[in-house]
């Protein structure tokens, strides 16, 4: 825990750092508050909490010691998901003390992990670089891009509404109802993502952070178009702005033809605006982007790519 708190990245403690509200002492702030500096980490019990639930679900942490002293952590989430991401072990988060060669112990992290996950019986090896190992070239110790996923924005209110019916009805908050479907917004394993978002993650939970959003968890049908998702649109009370998070479930297909991205986009703004008014904020594949644009949205510049290392003997 307290390498995470030496490498908050905020000007110290705040009531809302995100807002830049309240300067205030650490002692004096909520789980939830203490959350918002960097996460699960930022308070002894969430942290307890974290660890625990890694443990239990059979995920993988490794630590590194310098002099008696923890100097860096990499945790690994191990996943299971549909084409073309199928069984990984991806490195959920690295993070090194300030205070020693950074980049040699983010590789030595690195490759204990990769033996890890080597035992565990997994063959792909991945990682989202904006979790961390901003001192190593990923590409160098053999790391290949598989996906680049961007934000776009808009909005709600310029989107046109949709010239088609379809059709909503409420989904179990549950990961298992969108497993077997491609998650969207792919910058973090899906399953932990969907977890966080919709408090079902226990140190989320423990936090209340469920409770400083509106939300909506919804099966969609667009009958016309013979398209069926899920979209969990979100409205956060914490940001420094309204806006709504909609994340996208979805047959594979879809990201392969225009026309059904437009159609799925354009209802799940709709859905989206009964949160009310907001920025729009939708992860899409990279390819997605000039339907994106069509559309009205902007924004997508910035890659957040998701790479891949074989780790099975003549694999790359």
């Amino acid at each position: 825990m307290n390498l995470h708190l030496a490498d908050n990245p905020y000007d110290g403690w705040h009531r809302n750092p995100i807002r830049g509200e309240g300067p205030c002492r650490y002692e004096d702030l909520t789980p939830f508050q203490r959350m918002l500096h960097g996460g699960d980490w930022m308070d002894v019990n969430l942290c307890r909490r974290h660890i625990h639930e890694y443990i239990s679900r059979g995920h993988q942490i490794v630590v590194a010691e310098e002099g008696g002293k923890v100097v860096g952590e990499c945790e690994l989430w191990l996943a299971d998901e549909p084409p073309p991401f199928g069984r990984y072990a991806d490195i959920e988060m690295l993070m090194v003390s300030r205070e020693c060669d950074r980049k040699a112990v983010e590789l030595a992290l690195v490759e204990k992990g990769e033996e890890r996950a080597r035992k565990t019986g997994y063959e792909n090896y991945d990682v989202s670089p904006q979790h961390g190992g901003d001192s190593l070239d990923w590409e160098e110790i053999g790391f290949r891009e598989i996906r680049d996923t961007r934000m776009c924005t808009a909005d709600i209110r310029d989107i046109d509404e949709p010239d088609f019916d379809f059709e909503m009805s409420a989904a179990v908050e549950d990961y298992e109802t969108t497993r077997r479907l491609h998650a969207w917004n792919h910058r973090e394993p899906p399953q932990l993502g969907f977890e966080f978002s919709v408090g079902l993650w226990p140190p989320a939970k423990l936090a209340g952070f469920d409770r400083h959003e509106k939300r909506i968890f919804e099966r969609v049908s667009v009958k016309t178009f013979g398209i069926e998702y899920f979209l969990l649109a979100l409205k956060p009370d914490w940001r420094e702005s309204e806006v709504i998070d909609v994340d996208i479930w979805s047959a594979q297909s879809a990201l392969k033809k225009r026309e059904q991205a437009q159609v799925i986009v354009k209802s799940a703004a709709a859905a989206g605006s009964r949160l009310g008014k907001g920025i729009l904020e939708v992860c899409v594949p990279k390819q997605l982007l000039p339907a994106m644009r069509e559309l009205g949205f902007k924004g997508g510049e910035k890659r957040d790519p998701w790479l891949r290392k074989g780790i099975v003997p003549g694999q790359r």
